[in-house]
């Protein structure tokens, strides 16, 4: 999947899950009497695009993905010890939580 994905195509996506305001031109075509089509009216619009949250989700773990893949035999191994550090701290939490709550 992350063949498909270059670093470009990920900020284009982020950019567009990100939402904001956008603009666009509406052209409206006319026939004339010899059936040649021209432009009759033309307007430009500005939109709102809101923010989609399952595209940065989406984004979000490709990246990570692209991130592991470049990552060093040493860089993984740190990586590994930090969330296993971090899920023994997460466990204990909860531990403590329920304690507590008793």
């Amino acid at each position: 999947m992350n063949d498909l994905f270059d670093i470009k195509t990920l900020e284009r996506l982020k950019k567009l899950a990100m939402g904001g305001i956008t603009k666009e031109l509406n052209k409206e075509f006319v026939a004339d009497s010899n059936g040649i089509l021209k432009i009759g009216k033309q307007k430009e619009v500005t939109k709102l695009t809101l923010p989609d949250v399952d595209l940065l989700k989406f984004v979000y773990s490709v990246s990570q993905e692209l991130n592991i893949k470049n990552m060093s035999d040493e860089e993984l191994e740190n990586e590994k010890k930090r969330l296993i550090k971090q899920l023994l701290q997460e466990e204990e939490n909860g531990n403590r939580k329920s304690e507590n709550e008793h």
